[in-house]
């Protein structure tokens, strides 16, 4: 049995997951599920009764199965998650759609949709026989140097065609920007795009160029080009961008694209009034979008974490374009029976997950929330950026209560509300879970407003719209006034002295410099904190950031954090959220 500390419980957790993800989801007996064909694309007629139907004058049907954003997650057990599915190969068409070394695919595509660079991190795990697979964000967390090794470890296509990689040779190369493959006799074209506000840039950020160009050209770009160059018949598009993004990229779409399968915003996509699961449809499957050009364009999602495996038969026309389609999302449930070889498979791993993920830290008094972190103070945020605070207190030179006075933490990188009660492992890796390492830096006072300027700029990350970018922080007072013109919403600025023994607020000096904790991230200009990431000095590498939590929650247990007045917002009914997985 392996020593359990920090490291094996990650290793073990994820370990846990790709045995479940990639060896346990056999196939779907399509042939015993209901599915619904749809001739007519208006969405006003469509018939809730499940049938199936034959559909003629079309040139060519091709079905797309897929699965998107297998996150890593706590719970090795995945009750929601069947173990076992069987297979049956008597039905036409249908083959293998997960992720699994045996697998067989016929005439149907499969597809996978990013964030699975955390997993790759178990060494001796072999990710064999994928479908084609586009970079979710979360595959950048180690920038180039953890997104190479794990490109190199896959052998399928990975296709991405929004990189700008002009000045990072070391993943030249390694993806294309589409792939063709011929069905039926038909040329399909599958084009990957990555969200453009990802951020992790390509390049080494002081070198000038590098990153995320815009999805839609992007795609329409490669698309025409496989057109006018392969001859392809029609395009499917590979989305890690999120549901708002890739409706807009569908009503841009160039003519020949006929179907985008989205990721990233965990959005479960469903038509009829009985989902097979729990999940709330945030859209009916597919969403049906008229182009621009006019022509109608699928887009389809299928949740997170393996739950649901997406499942879109279309059927075009001689033009390629669609003339029906068929399917629905399918709910992995637990109905199945689980595998024995699996399960002790899992067994040794799961154990070390246990026993460390249910050591108790401490206990809050209060709700840590993350619910309103983008567009508000949030306690969850206020907790995260005092113990980055106190990260670097045992640094504090003569004269000075700590090293560095100020934190500041994106609030994309908080995840998960931290409940009433006991605080365990589990629940600080859950909420926390990327480990960033927590640096310490210099950081000129009118790059500090500048920031929080940029805080009122409308944000959307796939998953979430806000019209605030809220970072959270610690050791700042700041009154932002929405009613005031674009670059004068900060009114004003109040930080807490560092080089004092006794903490007190004071006005922001735009020419002084401020230390300033911040997440590895966001150093490297995530999130689009570029202002942070350009102007840094004397930059100090800190420790990873649960360690940092592990010891915070020991020292200050029970936490009671409350709502201090760190931001206060003047005009707030301005304020626009909407949250695409809720």
């Amino acid at each position: 049995m392996p020593k359990i500390t920090r490291k094996n419980y990650r290793i073990a957790k994820l370990t846990s997951e790709i045995i479940l993800q990639s060896e346990c989801a056999n196939n779907i007996n399509l042939s015993k599920r209901s599915t619904i064909i749809h001739n007519d694309l208006d969405l006003a007629s469509r018939s809730s009764q499940s049938s199936r139907v034959s559909v003629e004058n079309t040139s060519s049907d091709n079905t797309y199965l897929h699965v998107s954003d297998s996150d890593s997650k706590d719970d090795v057990s995945q009750p929601n998650i069947n173990q076992n599915i069987s297979i049956d190969e008597s039905e036409e068409n249908i083959s293998n759609v997960v992720l699994e070394e045996n697998i067989k695919t016929n005439d149907n595509i499969a597809l996978e949709l990013g964030e699975w660079a955390l997993k790759f991190k178990i060494s001796h795990v072999a990710l064999t026989d994928l479908p084609q697979f586009v970079l979710g964000n979360h595959e950048f967390d180690d920038k180039i140097a953890g997104v190479v090794p794990f490109i190199k470890a896959l052998k399928h296509p990975v296709v991405v065609s929004n990189i700008d990689d002009s000045l990072e040779p070391s993943i030249q190369g390694l993806y294309t920007k589409s792939t063709v493959v011929e069905r039926n006799g038909k040329k399909i074209g599958i084009i990957g795009v990555i969200i453009s506000t990802c951020n992790r840039p390509t390049s080494v950020k002081e070198k000038g160029t590098g990153g995320f160009a815009t999805e839609s050209p992007s795609v329409n770009e490669e698309a025409e080009r496989l057109v006018r160059e392969e001859d392809v018949f029609t395009n499917i598009v590979l989305s890690h961008s999120g549901y708002d993004i890739e409706k807009a990229m569908a009503a841009n779409a160039s003519e020949k694209i006929s179907l985008i399968v989205g990721g990233h915003s965990h959005s479960f996509l469903y038509t009829g009034d009985k989902p097979p699961g729990p999940d709330k449809p945030q859209g009916p499957y597919p969403t049906i979008v008229e182009s621009k050009h006019g022509h109608k364009v699928l887009v389809t999602q299928a949740s997170a974490y393996s739950k649901y495996i997406g499942n879109i038969t279309l059927f075009l026309d001689s033009n390629g374009e669609i003339a029906s389609y068929s399917g629905e999302p399918i709910f992995l449930d637990n109905q199945f029976p689980q595998d024995e070889q699996i399960n002790r498979d899992l067994q040794p791993w799961k154990t070390i997950v246990d026993s460390q993920g249910s050591v108790i830290l401490g206990s809050s008094l209060v709700t840590l929330d993350r619910s309103k972190c983008s567009y508000a103070e949030c306690t969850l945020g206020s907790f995260v950026t005092d113990a980055m605070v106190y990260a670097w207190s045992d640094e504090a030179e003569e004269g000075s209560w700590t090293y560095a006075a100020i934190a500041f933490m994106n609030s994309g990188g908080l995840r998960t509300d931290i409940q009433i009660g006991n605080i365990t492992f589990s629940d600080m890796v859950t909420a926390q879970p990327f480990e960033n390492t927590l640096d310490a830096a210099e950081l000129q006072g009118k790059y500090i407003k500048e920031l929080l300027e940029y805080n009122t700029h409308p944000y959307s990350y796939g998953r979430e719209y806000s019209s605030l970018k809220l970072m959270q922080f610690s050791g700042i007072k700041v009154v932002l006034n929405l009613t005031r013109p674009e670059g004068d919403k900060v009114q004003s600025v109040k930080v807490r002295c560092q080089a004092c023994l006794i903490p007190v607020y004071e006005d922001l000096d735009l020419d002084k410099m401020y230390r300033i904790v911040i997440p590895s991230f966001v150093v490297s200009g995530g999130d689009g904190f570029t202002m942070i990431s350009d102007n840094i000095k004397n930059l100090k590498i800190g420790p990873v950031d649960i360690d940092v939590f592990v010891d915070y929650i020991a020292h200050k247990s029970p936490v009671f954090q409350e709502e201090e007045g760190r931001i206060t917002i003047y005009g707030n009914e301005r304020i626009e959220v909407k949250n695409f997985n809720t």
